[in-house]
């Protein structure tokens, strides 16, 4: 899979798209099928009785003619909708290649992607991977959960592809990300965070900037609820950075296992994560790996003051990325700010690493919605409604929203942050705010 990663690059790179556009594609690509031109949609698989090959096999032999209307995702990009379905059959037949053939599908999809105009001028001139990442997600692909954490896992995958590629480091195992890769591209995406002052503006990077140790990942996590033996925001959170980078990458369940943590613990305080690492024989004094979790010490190794994310092992360093720390050299607690570090591999004051038990996790992820679990679908829905209880509306409803106020058919939810009343226009309705509404209509006409 790594060849088949570098050929994508490669192929993209000849018709013009610039380097973070061709990342911010091959991100969204990745999420889609694992960069697999044969891949079937997973829940698919049991309902056709197929698998990735057999489908393949049953549509180019014609032995299967449903391929344009069975609603299965199919192909680099999960082509779903009949309509592009049976423009990749017909592409396909006409250049006589299997519907699976990778190049004849990277054929397409540059051809079909040309039709979005937007999207193909961004991918040749994005400044960014996120931008060329949202490009390709919010305009071309268009899934229905396109909440700010798909954003960010997407575009982490995609500087992934552009921190091997586009900078020529070389690393082994970058073309299907590995569980590690895919820990760290979470982390990277995060550098430059800073801490607020409040709490509000959480989701911005740099907005509301302070030193009050409030940040949208402590949030994340107090929202889950059963994390930590208390809540979080506003305290110390180098700590809270890495368990929140584990729990987004790999949802809950399987991240406390890989954490080492129970849940309602203490694993906020840097000390106790190292004894839940000590506990299941986990923590090594030496010898760091990516994906390890390094911890700080000023006292010799009775206490741990700050903690981060090995990202990288190389002549005589290691190489890290931690949350409220700065970019000034040695160990910075408290800095306020996600960024990378550096420090001699023989640093007295490196306590040691926990290291997660990978063989536990994967070492790929095929479709990112295949591995749902219950704590992460109510994560996303928390994170899709949040989106949608603001006062954003289309301009067709302003009369009809301007009369349900006037009447008091609409009373909204509280204030937004910027005192002005929130009504929520975009929310979803339960039956019981419909009956509501109509009560308060049928008092408005007498009937009730």
């Amino acid at each position: 899979m790594n060849d088949t990663a570098k050929h994508i690059w490669d192929y993209l790179k000849t018709k013009g798209l610039n380097n973070f556009g061709i990342a911010g594609l091959m991100g969204n690509l990745y999420a889609e099928s694992g960069l697999s031109p044969i891949n079937l949609q997973n829940s698919y698989e049991k309902k056709l009785n197929f698998t990735d090959q057999s489908y393949t096999q049953a549509v180019d032999n014609g032995s299967y003619t449903n391929f344009v209307k069975d609603a299965a995702g199919y192909g680099l990009a999960q082509w779903t909708y009949w309509s592009r379905k049976q423009n990749l059959l017909n592409y396909a037949r006409n250049v006589g290649k299997s519907i699976g053939d990778l190049d004849m599908q990277l054929e397409f999809l540059c051809k079909e992607l040309s039709g979005y105009s937007a999207v193909w001028k961004t991918l040749q001139s994005a400044k960014s991977v996120f931008e060329a990442s949202n490009a390709v997600l919010l305009q071309y692909e268009r899934p229905a959960n396109q909440s700010e954490a798909v954003q960010n896992r997407r575009a982490s995958y995609g500087q992934a592809y552009y921190d091997k590629f586009a900078q020529n480091t070389p690393k082994e195992g970058v073309g299907n990300l590995t569980a590690i890769e895919r820990l760290i591209a979470t982390a990277k995406a995060e550098e430059g965070y800073l801490e607020k002052a409040t709490n509000a503006q959480l989701d911005s990077k740099t907005a509301n900037a302070g030193s009050n140790n409030w940040t949208k990942y402590a949030r994340d996590l107090d929202d889950i609820g059963n994390i930590y033996n208390g809540k979080k925001n506003g305290y110390a959170w180098c700590d809270v950075f890495v368990d929140w980078c584990f729990i987004k990458t790999f949802g809950v369940d399987l991240a406390m296992k890989l954490l080492c943590q129970p849940y309602g613990g203490a694993g906020a305080g840097c000390t106790y994560s190292v004894q839940y690492y000590k506990q299941k024989d986990q923590f090594h004094k030496s010898n760091p790996q990516a994906g390890d979790q390094i911890f700080f010490t000023n006292d010799g190794g009775k206490t741990s003051y700050h903690t981060g994310l090995v990202i990288a092992v190389g002549n005589g360093k290691v190489y890290t990325i931690e949350g409220n720390t700065s970019s000034a050299s040695g160990v910075v607690p408290n800095g306020g700010c996600v960024r990378t570090k550096s420090y001699n591999l023989t640093a007295t004051y490196i306590c040691g690493y926990g290291r997660p038990d990978w063989s536990i996790v994967g070492d790929s992820v095929e479709q990112e919605d295949e591995d749902m679990t219950l704590d992460r679908f109510k994560e996303l829905m928390k994170e899709y409604r949040a989106e949608l209880q603001d006062n954003d509306c289309g301009t067709w409803s302003k009369d009809a929203r301007e009369w349900a106020i006037a009447n008091g058919i609409i009373s909204g939810t509280g204030n937004n942050a910027n005192g002005e009343p929130n009504y929520a226009w975009a929310d979803q309705l339960t039956r019981e705010q419909a009956a509501a509404l109509f009560y308060r209509f049928a008092k408005l006409m007498g009937k009730a």
